[in-house]
């Protein structure tokens, strides 16, 4: 059973950083206004889930027993790493 959440939350959290790239390109190439803005609004989601999913693993961490240690080791390297930056635009743009 452990195993089953710890394996969940790492596919969860290669699957945000997947789609958080696949957004850092689109809004590189984007034209329209209304869809940089759309982007840049996922992107905030994005990166709010995954500050969400390190407080879980924390959680799991400090109060989950029976839960394997190299498991939870895999899911904080694997929150741990950054989500691919916006185009510099964004910010500059003052949409952030």
């Amino acid at each position: 059973m452990s195993s089953i959440i710890t394996a969940g939350l790492c596919r969860e959290t290669q699957r945000l950083r997947v789609r958080a790239a696949q957004v850092c390109f689109d809004r590189g190439r984007a034209q329209a206004p209304a869809l940089q803005r759309r982007l840049l609004r996922e992107w905030t989601q994005l990166q709010a889930r995954l500050q969400e999913l390190q407080r879980i693993a924390a959680q799991l961490r400090d109060t989950a027993v029976g839960l394997d240690p190299l498991s939870l080791d895999l899911l904080e390297e694997l929150l741990r790493r950054p989500l691919p930056l916006l185009p510099p635009q964004a910010t500059e743009a003052g949409w952030l």
